[in-house]
């Protein structure tokens, strides 16, 4: 029958859609989402380097302890409130200021995500990334992760740099000073459309980003798998933010598999019109 025809080939659509999901990882830092994305966008005042990673945590781990976080550095999870240390990824972020002197100070960095709350976030207090073949140069010469990021183009979500080969865990503290922010303003979420952000302000002692300065990593928590989405830094005044693809939350697998029963439907429904509708062309043509 016709029906099981359309059916085998929705289902096929159906994997070959599925398909583009990431696919499970072993523990720990995944490669193809480490690296870093030249934030950039015209007529901006802001410019900077985001240095990021992806960790993917064991089912059942302290993804905290695992890391040797949890005891090296008295409070250094902060910011966040509750830390998820069970949540399946973890998505660490650096930002670095690159403005001229005296201009592009940052007030905020955004993470784009798929509209589901990331479940927890803070920073990791005197840390900064950092890749192995360029610990001798130190995180002043090279604040980079990797080698030093070139241009990126914002409006293809894609990194400057991506798949750097990082020790475990990529982090130091050597003689660091990173400018805390002053907090996590949003996890994400419908309530904040979608967007996840850290913010700096001049208050209590907190400063904003300034030119050659670095944030510590940032961390937000979460239980979706990641994709390159769009991120940006922004100056005080919020105008003209500089954009670049950095890691971000991947759809729920609900949610793609009611965007895949829906791809299948549409199938099914354009095929079954195209035969009815040439059906009554040939009626009509034996009519006649």
């Amino acid at each position: 029958m016709r029906w099981k025809s359309y059916w085998s080939k929705g289902m096929a659509a159906l994997v070959l859609l599925l398909g583009t999901v990431p696919a499970a990882a072993r523990a720990g830092f995944l490669t193809q989402y480490t690296g870093n994305t030249q934030m950039s966008g015209a007529g901006t005042s802001a410019s900077g380097v985001v240095d990021f990673a992806v960790y993917q945590n064991p089912t059942g781990h302290n993804w905290v302890a695992d890391l040797g976080l949890s005891s090296a550095v008295t409070g250094q999870l902060s910011g966040g409130g509750v830390v998820d240390a069970s949540a399946n990824y973890v998505y660490f972020y650096e930002v670095v200021n690159t403005a001229p002197s005296g201009n592009g100070m940052i007030s905020l960095f955004n993470v784009g995500n798929a509209g589901v709350p990331f479940t927890s976030g803070g920073w990791l207090r005197g840390y900064v990334f950092s890749d192995a073949s360029n610990n001798a140069v130190g995180p002043v010469g090279n604040p980079f992760l990797g080698p030093a990021a070139s241009g990126d183009d914002p409006f293809t979500n894609q990194p400057s740099n991506s798949g750097v080969n990082l020790g475990n865990p990529p982090f130091t503290n050597t003689s660091v000073s990173p400018t805390d922010p002053t907090g996590v303003a949003s996890l994400g979420g419908a309530s904040s459309m979608g967007t996840a952000t850290f913010l700096w302000t001049i208050l209590f002692g907190n400063a904003l980003l300034g030119k050659n300065a670095y944030s510590p990593v940032l961390f937000y928590t979460s239980n979706s798998s990641p994709v390159y989405a769009g991120g940006s830094i922004s100056d005080p005044s919020g105008l003209n933010p500089s954009d670049g693809g950095i890691p971000g939350q991947a759809p729920e697998p609900a949610t793609l598999l009611m965007w895949s029963l829906g791809a299948v439907g549409c199938f099914i429904t354009a095929r079954h019109r195209s035969r009815k509708g040439s059906q009554a062309i040939v009626e009509e043509r034996l009519t006649s």
